[in-house]
């Protein structure tokens, strides 16, 4: 009951607001570089599409918050830079740099036996961005870089939340109820309060009984005002960072998605049309002449045959690598979110088994001073303090909390993130090939038949 007024005061309304809205305009934007890529890919423009300057300021309007705040109780992820260049601005010779990392990719040999040193998921992410060929610092725009980034931040944040805070607040309350204990021992009289106790002679003696109930008070009291501590920095101040942290890592993630994805359709749009570029000659004229361009173009294609030969070469390769580049941010955000998620189970366990060490530190303490204080029915007090101890780990862990990765789940619009496979990679490539042997067989026989 407590646990679900605390959620109902410092989980306000606007949290979750805010967490729908952000989602909606994720959508809108990524529906919006569908479109612009689809028309980029085609030559024509499309009314509503965000602009690059346009892009840019939604995502710096997202991230005012404290790209300077660094200096905060939890760390912040700050924007990373978009390098993923738009549609119309990914020419020939960007093609060719594409082209020239597939080709290395392509060559690139899978290690079988590497180091035994590493974790498999650090292993598959060494690869992945390898693979990808790209500058090695999240300032540069590099994709992994800029998610490893976010997993070193998350981590810190999950590390001080998960096992500091809880390990902090569980000490000091013990530090406090021992404390306090043991000066109100001291201040006792031998012969203790002798009044109102008779009937537990030679039980309890009056000193332990009154020793038991402070005790006990203290553990409410302190207990309690750590737990309400806890949950407040986990409500308020912890649940708004990570939610901004993710939040901006969804923008970035689904805008280099998307961006990736338009170059993806405009490469197989130039690949396609390289082979038969009357019709984009037909198209500049208006539609007249047609056939005299479609001669002339003829013409231009039999002496330029190797220049055409070699940007259909770079347009094919560039755009199989826009798929499997898709394919392996793709692999790379799913390596990030596993190892926070394992991250995140790790620091829970870490955080309960210190917690439980301090108890355990303390209550042999206390039951250690209580020999040699010859008071043995001061283990009693020591049992309350051990089984109080015990209670408020489980509060923490199973209730306040229970599930810190749910954080990302509920701002992260994960949907927009999987785009390998709505970009039917095989089927272009099948498609392209067909076409190609259609049109082989067609210029055979129709040259065969002027012949």
């Amino acid at each position: 009951m407590v646990f679900q007024i605390i959620r109902r005061l410092f989980d306000p309304r606007r949290t979750r607001a805010v967490r729908r809205a952000v989602r909606m305009r994720t959508r809108s934007a990524a529906k919006r570089a569908d479109q612009a890529g689809a028309a980029a890919a085609l030559g024509a423009p499309v009314l509503g599409a965000m602009s690059d300057a346009e892009a840019e300021a939604a995502q710096a309007a997202e991230t005012t918050v404290g790209v300077a705040a660094r200096r905060t109780f939890f760390r912040v992820f700050g924007q990373p830079r978009m390098d993923e260049p738009l549609a119309e601005q990914f020419d020939l010779q960007a093609a060719q740099a594409a082209a020239h990392t597939a080709e290395v990719f392509f060559r690139t040999e899978v290690a079988m036996f590497p180091s035994h040193m590493y974790l498999y998921e650090e292993i598959e992410a060494l690869y992945i961005n390898t693979a990808l060929s790209e500058p090695t610092s999240a300032e540069s725009g590099n994709f992994p870089s800029a998610l490893s980034e976010f997993r070193d931040v998350s981590n810190a944040n999950l590390s001080k939340m998960l096992f500091r805070i809880p390990a902090t607040a569980v000490g000091v309350v013990s530090l406090i109820v021992f404390a306090a204990t043991a000066a109100l021992y001291a201040r006792l009289a031998p012969g203790g309060v002798s009044s109102g106790v008779a009937a537990l002679d030679g039980l309890l003696s009056d000193r332990l009984v009154v020793l038991a109930l402070a005790a006990v008070g203290g553990l409410i009291v302190a207990g309690s005002a750590a737990l309400a501590v806890v949950s407040v920095i986990y409500n308020i101040v912890f649940t708004n960072r990570q939610t901004q942290n993710a939040q901006v890592l969804n923008i970035y993630i689904t805008t280099k998605m998307g961006r990736i994805n338009q170059i993806y359709e405009r490469a197989k749009t130039r690949c396609r049309d390289i082979e038969s570029p009357t019709h984009d000659e037909a198209r500049a004229d208006g539609g007249h002449n047609a056939d005299a361009a479609q001669s002339r173009k003829e013409r231009e294609y039999r002496e330029n045959i190797a220049r055409v030969d070699e940007e259909a070469r770079v347009w094919a390769m560039a755009f199989v690598w826009q798929g499997v580049k898709q394919l392996l941010y793709e692999m790379f955000v799913r390596n990030t979110m596993f190892r926070l998620r394992r991250n995140a189970w790790l620091y829970s366990w870490l955080g309960v088994s210190t917690c439980l060490l301090i108890v355990i530190v303390f209550a042999a303490g206390g039951a250690a001073a209580s020999v040699l204080l010859a008071e043995m029915m001061l283990i009693a007090v020591v049992v309350l303090y051990a089984l109080a101890g015990l209670y408020m780990i489980y509060f923490l862990y199973s209730r306040i909390l229970a599930d810190p990765f749910q954080i990302f789940f509920s701002v992260l619009n994960t949907n927009e993130w999987n785009r390998f496979h709505g970009a039917a990679l095989g089927k272009s490539i099948v498609d392209q090939i067909h076409r190609d042997k259609s049109n082989i067989v067609h210029f055979r026989d129709r040259f065969g038949m002027g012949g």
